[in-house]
């Protein structure tokens, strides 16, 4: 067979298992890798070349490996999905199906015999509680993880793995301390002390010289971190997370490599060293759920930071003047902390691309400055106290999201000041139809007044925009020039008259409760629209241009009733399962979920496909002649429709219903829509809507469940 260097074989067959013969192997003198899967090996395994370092052997149908195999120079050994429950007389089930040996009690005292092991992973044996004593052997150990186990200390011949690189000790619960040998592992690279419950680290952690990882995450004990960390000068990521953790070193300036650090929710962190500005390396700086008031104007020396994350800083009053030397920042992340307002120098950030300055409540302005910021491509400032934005803002030409929404109920103090704040008319300035690739625009509850200038038309790139709880009167006489607008959501806008014409790349429309709306343009043009609501809108005495609405999957409207409609395309988990011969049952809860609100009317439509391509007037045809949307056009209800609807005695409704209810799928028709109809008095706006997200929740739920329905007929009560 010659000389091998490497062999490879797959089981191919299904039932029955491959079985090979181990004497073939005996001539693959320079056999180094072996990868088996779905394979049985029967014969002397002394056959197995002893120089084989890597063993892969998968789905091994043994439970224990034979004792005549014992490969002096093995170094990796994978039996992933096996069924091996012993290696060599020793109880192991890693890598099998039940990942993670949780009943791993004892590891071999003796490991002598692994002398080129380069990786050892005990991660998850959690009932582990020591290492081998003479570790020392593996000499050519690299890599050890044991991880969730309940080790209770290292053993002292750890130190002389000479040539180990990463050690990872995870949420080892009983491992309280490390031995202050531990810095002799001059080789480390990776250390990992994440969820220990360690009160200190020994000083001679700096003496680890060529450390570049070092991550204490949830060590909630800890308390000190030594001085001597300053001595890794190789330290290039240091992830701290201890919330006990009240100062940091000085002689942390001192790491002139460290490209990331992490302070994140040390809650009692109240101040950063000054020395952190000598950091010249430094990318990224998350400082979470810190207790800092303010940041040390020494922040100027970070001269490559890239991205500032303070999340939750609850105690941060303000930012340094220094910070507009940060010319490299191109993140910068501020989120529910109590600053006022940003300095003036923030206009100096030229490659700050997102700024985010959400929930930070007490943000009263913006800085002029800010229209410099030339490359900025997201800015969040939703929940801030901030009522108008500066001139400059339509310099921002890149700017492509901008979410500074509002909760339009949120209680404000009743001062005075705050008052007269609250109470002032805003209006975008005139610089804002600029931001000609502006993609999302959210200004909720803003109090924006007057009419919206006709150029906004200009804002030709908008996909989303969000304008609800807003005080003017007027939009755009066209909105037909936003042309790749696709959600449009202008809900208790409750000055505003007529909605104008739309686009027809529409997908989502939201109009509740324009108490004073009277007019709306024709709809006819949105092919597209997948959601429609116009609940409470009292005025409003028909939707011109509904029964064209093709895609129409959910709608709303208030008029004496609150109607909801639901469409299903053949996509859809609640359409996909139904089967030919499938009947579908609507049942009605007694009591309702919600006491007051009355269910009365409902109906589900099983639409064929090309079932609804009727382009004549099909008003005056019967009911039973009608595609699925005249029906749905006079179940909402035009002015028209509504006089037609009401013509139709209760009993025609009741025999047509029984007819629609039953019929079946056709096995040459397998693509359809469902169409659910509920209609709720309006006085229970609210209240009904829950019902009706509950009651389509139940419907989904029973289709999914069951393939046998009963149907029973449309009462139509």
């Amino acid at each position: 067979m010659g000389l091998w260097r490497e062999y490879s074989y797959s089981g191919a067959k299904k039932e029955g298992e491959v079985i090979l013969q181990t004497e073939p192997f005996q001539k693959m003198v320079r056999l180094r890798l072996l990868q088996l899967s779905n394979v049985r090996l029967e014969g002397n395994f002394k056959c197995i070349p002893p120089e084989l370092k890597w063993l892969q052997w998968r789905k091994c149908p043994l439970e224990n490996l034979p004792s005549d195999f014992c490969p002096q120079q093995l170094a990796v050994l994978d039996l992933s999905d096996s069924k091996i429950e012993n290696v060599w007389g020793l109880r192991w089930w890693s890598w099998c199906k039940n990942k993670g040996c949780s009943n791993l009690v004892d590891f071999p005292h003796d490991v002598s015999g692994l002398k080129h092991l380069e990786t050892l992973i005990l991660s998850g044996c959690s009932k582990l509680t020591e290492l081998p004593l003479n570790m020392d052997c593996l000499s050519f150990l690299r890599k050890l993880l044991v991880d969730n186990t309940a080790i209770e200390r290292l053993p002292e011949s750890l130190v002389r793995l000479s040539k180990l690189e990463v050690l990872s000790l995870d949420e080892c619960q009983s491992l309280k301390w490390l031995p202050p040998c531990i810095g002799q592992l001059d080789s480390l690279r990776d250390l990992s002390l994440n969820g220990l419950p360690l009160e200190e680290l020994p000083d001679s952690i700096g003496c680890l010289v060529n450390l570049e990882t070092l991550s204490l995450m949830r060590c909630k004990s800890l308390t000190v971190i030594p001085c001597s960390v300053g001595n890794l000068r190789m330290l290039a990521r240091f992830w701290l997370n201890g919330r006990s953790v009240m100062e940091l070193p000085a002689s942390i300036g001192s790491l002139s490599y460290l490209k990331y650090f992490s302070v994140g929710n040390c809650s009692s962190l109240t101040k950063l060293p000054v020395s952190i500005g000598r950091l010249a390396s430094l990318v990224e700086l998350h400082l979470d759920g810190t207790s800092i008031i303010d940041l040390p104007v020494e922040v100027d020396g970070l001269k490559s930071l890239e991205r500032l994350e303070m999340r939750n800083c609850k105690s941060l009053r303000s930012l340094p003047d220094s910070i507009g030397h940060l010319v490299t920042l191109t993140r910068l992340i501020i989120l529910n902390a109590s600053i006022v307002e940003l300095p003036e120098s923030t206009g100096m950030l030229k490659n700050l691309t997102m700024l985010t300055l959400d929930y930070c409540a007490k943000l009263c302005r913006l800085p002029s400055s800010i229209g410099y910021l030339n490359f900025l491509h997201h800015l969040y400032m939703e929940e801030t106290s901030v009522i108008e934005l500066p001139e400059s803002f339509g310099m921002l030409s890149r700017l492509m999201i901008l979410k500074m929404g509002k909760n339009p109920y949120r209680e404000v103090s009743e001062d005075a000041e705050t008052t007269e704040i609250a109470n002032k008319p805003i209006v975008l300035p005139s610089s804002f139809s600029i931001l000609s690739v502006l993609e999302e625009f959210d200004a909720r509850a803003w109090k924006i007044s007057g009419k919206i200038p006709d150029d906004f038309e200009k804002l030709s790139c908008l996909e989303t925009l969000k304008l609800g709880h807003n005080d003017f009167h007027s939009l755009p006489c066209n909105l037909r020039g936003l042309s790749i607008l696709k959600k449009l959501f202008l809900p208790h806008c409750e000055n505003l008259l007529v909605l104008p014409p739309l686009p027809s790349s529409l997908l989502e429309l939201n109009a509740e409760s324009y108490t004073a709306l009277e007019t709306l343009s024709d709809l006819s043009n949105l092919e597209n629209l997948n959601d429609l609501n116009l609940a409470n809108c009292v005025k409003l005495k028909g939707i011109p241009g509904l029964k064209c609405l093709k895609s129409l999957r959910r709608s709303s409207k208030n008029g004496e009733d609150h109607f909801y409609l639901c469409r299903y395309p053949d996509f859809r988990p609640l359409v996909l399962c139904l089967q030919e011969g499938d009947k579908i049952q609507v049942a009605r809860r007694n009591p309702p979920v919600v006491e007051g609100v009355q269910l009365k009317k409902c109906g589900i439509h099983l639409l064929f496909e090309h079932d609804d391509n009727y382009d004549g007037d099909e008003k005056w045809l019967h009911e039973s002649q009608q595609s699925v949307s005249q029906k749905l056009a006079t179940f909402v209800g035009s002015e028209e429709d509504t006089r037609i609807r009401d013509n139709i005695s209760e009993n025609d409704g009741e025999t047509e219903g029984r007819k629609q209810s039953k019929r079946l799928l056709s096995s040459n028709h397998r693509n359809y829509f469902v169409l659910l109809l509920i209609a709720l008095p309006s006085a229970f706006l609210l209240l009904s809507w829950l019902v009706f997200m509950f009651f389509t929740w139940c419907f989904s739920f029973s289709l999914a469940v069951s393939a046998n329905f009963q149907v029973p007929p449309w009462d139509g009560s």
